[in-house]
């Protein structure tokens, strides 16, 4: 077991959709709710001429400002230009995408500060952290997921597949933890139907199996077409809003939704299962949960974990017990997980080993997608060489050579370097994200310097519209319409203060004229 290392560990479930974050304190797993108290976050990012907006804010003003509001981005991450998923997003998404001549990878276009600016996916998507990631992800996805932390200031200390860290949401409740359970995780959200088949026996979680059925069906319930007819009718709402009091929004019927997605619901194989857990807010959906209680046979599903929250749940627990925090019930976990590619469900970390000889005769070196050389010059078939693949718990896979004659031995991370950030490109990334957060700052600081003297103006003003407060000061008057005006000045012109300082200069310099007196005196002293 590894040392304790100092601070929490926190858990991140990076959604298509939205994202949520969890952290283990006090042995109960804690959703860190964002600005808007909410527990989880809008996976948008928005750019406009003055400043970026992130989350629910960049969600709510895409119809206005569509071309320079990203979400999806995680379907962009580890990809190249030229794969299909992204050909098939760049027909629906409003926001521009482009190749990177140099390296192929999808580069997305946007206006910010009346200048055009280009991101990679890795930036739009940036403590010690576990972030979860859909059980198809291939290497270049994963790491360019650990890269787009590392760009965010992120300790990346494992990726944890989706239905994995679900799986050890729900294998933490007491009543499952007694007795052998086979239980189906069943993951449908906004971008991805994850399914996992594992068994839970006294904490420890093994997964047998995982599957993804977004590649043989293609179809995204949460596409550009329904979106595209949410905001034409939303449109609609808004501009006979303009002259009417209420309006009726019409779209498709659930019935029609269901009809339409018939063939994705009934894609699945039945097994013998003890129980269903629903991860992910599409499980939500009526007509899924009753073909899933149907497939079963009636089985009542498991909603007692909060769909929404479920796999940053399981990503904090897998946090704490790599931090070595937390109670013995949390230790006591172990979840042994299973890569879906290559090597397919097979438990991770895994290392497999085999004998290879030469092709031919005198043959001096042999090609692994590396070169293994200083062979000895020997007849086809003589020289034995030992061929390891040994894939981590991240599920990044390492491959190694040896000649077993010379003790000769070439080892080789697969990286799929095509099209991967490079070192030097990371660091300079991070330098851009670092401008980016104090511009971020700066524009906080403004709303705030904005905030505080309109809201002490209002105020102010309003003290001086009270009767009770009115009848008590009839003799200061005329020095009561001064403030007022002053007030109505400082309101009027807020927009234009740029700074804290400037704000509160002028309004002292205004409160400290003579001719107000010792109210503006008053005044001043609170605000000290």
């Amino acid at each position: 077991m590894a040392g304790k290392e100092e601070g929490p560990a926190i858990g991140i479930d990076l959604g298509t959709c939205y994202s949520c974050v969890a952290v283990l304190q006090h042995n109960r797993v804690e959703i860190i709710p964002n600005e808007l108290d909410n527990g989880t976050t809008a996976s948008y990012v928005a750019f406009t001429e003055t400043h970026r907006l992130i989350g629910q804010a960049a969600k709510d003003q895409v119809a206005l400002n569509p071309t320079n509001t990203i979400f999806d981005s995680k379907r962009l991450i580890g990809r190249q230009f030229s794969d299909n998923s992204v050909q098939c997003g760049m027909k629906i998404w409003p926001f521009k995408v482009i190749p990177d001549p140099n390296h192929g990878r999808p580069i997305i276009v946007v206006r910010y500060k009346y200048e055009e600016k280009q991101f990679l996916a890795e930036e739009i998507s940036a403590m010690n952290v576990i972030i979860s990631v859909p059980a198809r992800f291939n290497h270049s996805q994963r790491q360019a997921t650990r890269d787009a932390g590392l760009i965010a200031g992120l300790n990346v200390k494992r990726l944890i597949n989706e239905p994995t860290a679900a799986a050890i949401a729900y294998g933490l409740d007491r009543e499952n933890r007694t007795g052998e359970k086979y239980v189906l995780i069943f993951d449908l959200g906004g971008g991805t139907v994850d399914v996992s088949l594992l068994t839970i026996e006294e904490g420890i979680i093994e997964v047998k199996a995982t599957a993804e059925f977004k590649r043989k069906h293609k179809k995204d319930i949460t596409g550009g077409k329904p979106l595209r007819k949410l905001w034409i009718a939303c449109e609609k709402a808004k501009r006979i809003l303009s002259s009417n009091t209420q309006t009726t929004i019409e779209i498709d019927s659930l019935a029609k939704f269901e009809e339409l997605n018939m063939d994705l619901f009934w894609s699945m194989d039945r097994s013998n299962i003890d129980d269903v857990v629903l991860v992910g807010g599409s499980t939500r959906i009526p007509k899924v949960q009753k073909l899933l209680q149907d497939f079963f046979d009636g089985k009542e599903l498991c909603k007692r974990i909060n769909p929404d929250e479920a796999v940053a749940y399981g990503a904090a627990v897998q946090a704490a017990i790599l931090m070595c925090e937390g109670n013995e019930e949390v230790q006591d976990i172990m979840c042994l997980d299973v890569t879906p590619l290559s090597l397919g469900n097979t438990t991770i970390p895994t290392k497999k080993e085999e004998i290879l000889s030469t092709s031919f005769h005198y043959q001096h070196i042999v090609s692994i997608k590396f070169n293994l050389c200083g062979i000895p010059l020997a007849p086809k078939g003589v020289p034995q060489i030992t061929v390891c693949f040994n894939i981590c718990a991240d599920g990044i896979l390492n491959v190694s050579a040896k000649d077993q004659t010379t003790g000769q031995k070439n080892v080789i991370t697969i990286t799929n370097n095509k099209g991967r950030l490079s070192k030097e490109e990371i660091e300079e990334l991070v330098k851009v994200v670092m401008e980016y957060k104090a511009e971020d700052e700066e524009h906080i600081l403004k709303v705030e310097t904005k905030n505080a003297p309109e809201k002490y103006a209002y105020i102010m003003r309003n003290s001086f519209r009270d009767e009770k407060i009115a009848t008590k000061v009839d003799e200061f008057e005329d020095k009561m319409e001064e403030l007022e005006r002053i007030c109505n000045l400082v309101i009027a012109n807020i927009c234009q203060v740029t700074g804290v300082k400037d704000a509160l200069t002028k309004l002292k310099m205004q409160l400290s004229r003579p001719s107000i007196g010792f109210i503006g005196t008053s005044l001043l002293r609170q605000m000290s």
